[in-house]
């Protein structure tokens, strides 16, 4: 693998509607991430547990978005919680959070602010 390749970002979506997920999928393959959008919450959680994703972006309530939440935690998995609920209402510590609904630029950002606060692997 060419070190060029190494530098794309791996993100999960989990998203219960179709139109928000198609959205942001497109939003961050625009951007030159390298995304997953799985459809079926067992497809996800699997997903999670086989592939080192840089980032895991879910929504909160219903759909699984807890379990996927749970799942991305205990791999060690940056989450950031994509959700109309109030941050208060999120029960799960050490997650970012960015309220729906949210326009382009202000999602984009706000990956970019999460995958940048994350160490590259091998610096010290």
């Amino acid at each position: 693998m060419g070190e060029e390749s190494a530098k794309v970002k791996r993100i999960l979506i989990w998203e219960w509607d179709s139109a928000v997920r198609e959205l942001n999928y497109t939003w961050l393959m625009g951007e030159g991430y390298k995304c997953t959008k799985p459809t079926g919450l067992s497809e996800a959680l699997a997903l999670i547990e086989e592939n080192n994703y840089d980032l895991v972006i879910s929504c909160w309530r219903g759909h699984g978005g807890n379990q996927v939440i749970a799942k991305a935690k205990n791999c060690d998995i940056p989450v950031l919680c994509y959700s109309g609920e109030s941050k208060v209402d999120i029960p799960i510590k050490d997650i970012d959070y960015i309220a729906k609904p949210c326009g382009r630029l202000g999602f984009i950002e706000a990956v970019r602010k999460m995958l940048d606060s994350i160490p590259d692997e091998g610096v010290v």
